[in-house]
């Protein structure tokens, strides 16, 4: 299994990047296709500017999921490499 990455796609005229989780770049590249294949979604890829690559830092890294706010606590501890941050607060307090 590799590691997870974050594949920050920039596109010109949006304010912020499209994030992709994944393994690969080719993974990445496909759920991008997928999300554009969505109702609603208008990806331009002609205005695709830049792809940046970002590995995530345990204990440090973090994302907000339908209101949840989770913690990178790598997929050693977590079958997907998150933790809600209220438990990893929790759990680090009583270290």
């Amino acid at each position: 299994m590799g590691k997870t990455r974050f594949y920050k796609y920039y596109f010109r005229d949006v304010e912020k990047p499209i994030i992709m989780e994944s393994e690969t770049r080719a993974t990445a590249d496909d759920m991008l296709r997928e999300l554009a294949t969505k109702p609603k979604v208008d990806i331009d890829f002609k205005k695709l500017q830049d792809i940046r690559i970002e590995t995530p830092i345990v204990g440090i890294s973090t994302k907000n999921r339908k209101g949840i706010d989770y913690t990178w606590v790598g997929k050693e501890h977590s079958s997907n490499g998150w933790m809600e941050t209220q438990e990893f607060e929790s759990i680090n307090k009583n270290k």
